[in-house]
């Protein structure tokens, strides 16, 4: 277990001569929003919360004068799974937990668990950026979750701090990534990653580190959104920066080199597209597991482009280790099983091998409820 013997936020904060106002500069805030969402990020696409996000529990490595880096700590009562029924049976910091903790409705009746740990997210940046918490007391507390009074961002004003700086926005990302991946409500996470990264270019510069997330996700739901050209070239810059920066090895450099090929397989541009689906299904594998959703799709669509070029003996292999994958867990690569099949079976006519991608189709309709 690493040792942080710069110890945590919480008691950076409360430090008289290393904090005296007990509040961070709206610079060093947005730093550290964007690495506690980065480290969130990493929890949700594993189906983890926190559940008890706090500056406590906000691990310092580095502080200034270096640049902030700061460390997610104390998984204790982590949770595993989407929904959460009864909010008021589980634990958590009673400051830090959402209305429906304290037994306030929510508008969907079941709850994702991911939003817990968002709410905590806004409320320990808040509590960074203006060194008090959001509620005087259970009275005011009431009075907010019941809109009777209204947010208290007069407390943020009155500090200065510019509303397109309020990290919220980084929030928003978080929230925009999830609508791609369910596949709702592209345009408005297209608009939320367009303002990210102009709000990022303008605090860090255009070569600083932390425009990368930001510049891969504009291009990724481009792509997804079906405007390959616009996301080739933005695909490209995050591809170039990402491989100068982290490596050509490791998996976001891989991630942004996945959607540089979607563009290129969106705009029916095959010949760079295998070698490049190649080294994408090659490292997946390796640092996110065979059986992996990113790892399935991306040979999926491997074998697709191998058709495509008349490489069905290529693709042949690939498409039926797929197969085999969705036979053992269907409820889980449902959205790709249909296109697996149905592309092996292609591949299968064109070896005038018909009577097989006959028998396979039938042997997928008959498993099917």
């Amino acid at each position: 277990m690493e040792y942080y013997e710069l110890r945590d936020l919480q008691k950076y904060l409360d430090h008289p001569s290393k904090c005296p106002n007990g509040r961070l500069p709206e610079r060093e805030a947005g730093s550290i929003a964007s690495q506690i969402l980065d480290a969130l990020y990493v929890m949700h696409q594993h189906n983890f919360s926190h559940w008890d996000l706090k500056p406590a529990n906000l691990l310092i490595k580095q502080q200034p004068p270096n640049p902030w880096l700061i460390k997610l700590g104390d998984f204790g009562i982590s949770k595993r799974g989407e929904v959460i029924s009864n909010f008021t049976s589980l634990a958590g910091t009673i400051d830090y937990m959402p209305p429906e903790h304290h037994g306030y409705r929510s508008r969907s009746g079941g709850d994702d668990s991911r939003a817990v740990d968002m709410w905590a997210f806004g409320y320990t940046v808040f509590r960074v950026l203006t060194g008090q918490g959001m509620f005087r007391d259970g009275q005011e507390r009431h009075s907010i979750f019941s809109n009777i009074s209204p947010f208290p961002d007069h407390i943020l004003r009155n500090l200065q701090i510019r509303k397109d700086h309020i990290i919220a926005i980084d929030a928003r990302c978080v929230i925009a990534k999830e609508q791609i991946d369910e596949e709702r409500n592209f345009f408005e996470a297209v608009r939320t990653y367009q303002l990210a990264l102009l709000v990022k270019k303008k605090m860090f510069g255009s070569d600083d580190p932390r425009i990368l997330h930001s510049m891969h996700d504009l291009g990724d739901a481009l792509s997804r959104y079906c405007k390959f050209e616009e996301a080739e070239p933005i695909c490209r810059e995050a591809l170039r920066q990402r491989r100068r920066i982290l490596g050509p090895s490791n998996i976001d450099t891989i991630e942004s080199l996945g959607a540089l090929v979607a563009c290129f397989q969106g705009q029916e541009n095959f010949s760079e597209v295998a070698p490049m689906f190649y080294e994408v299904v090659e490292v997946r594998k390796q640092f996110l597991g065979p059986t992996d959703k990113r790892t399935v799709d991306a040979m999926v669509s491997l074998g697709v482009c191998l058709n495509r070029e008349g490489r069905v003996h290529d693709a042949e292999p690939i498409l039926r280790d797929v197969v085999q994958i969705i036979k053992r867990e269907p409820d889980s690569y449902e959205k790709r099983a249909p296109d697996a099949v149905h592309v092996l079976c292609l591949g299968l006519c064109h070896q005038s091998r018909v009577e097989e991608a006959e028998r396979l189709l039938r042997e997928d309709a008959s498993e099917k409820p």
